[in-house]
């Protein structure tokens, strides 16, 4: 988004008291640059999307995010990231801690 600020701002004064607001975002690193930048949008061979859907420069990073959430009095309760996870589960498929 090109004004975070404003958009934080307006979601403050909507949000109900004690309301949940749900977000997703891309943070901007390199991985993501050559992820969703370059992979997805801009390289003929791989790119999926036929529109420039993403820009890199409006990505946020994690800490600027709990920045501008925190100087419009909303608090974050968890930031969780998208990748790998294990599923718990041993190669055997047993489930691990069991």
């Amino acid at each position: 988004m090109s004004d975070l600020d404003a958009v934080t701002s307006e979601i403050a004064r909507a949000l109900k008291p004690e309301g949940i607001f749900l977000f997703d975002t891309i943070n901007r690193t390199l991985a993501s640059k050559l992820l969703a930048i370059k992979v997805m949008q801009e390289w003929r061979l791989t790119r999926f999307i036929d529109a420039t859907v993403h820009e890199w420069a409006m990505f946020i990073k994690p800490e600027e995010l709990v920045f501008t959430l925190g100087r419009h009095a909303l608090r974050i309760g968890e930031i969780v990231g998208l990748g790998p996870r294990s599923t718990g589960r041993t190669e055997e498929g047993s489930r691990t801690g069991s």
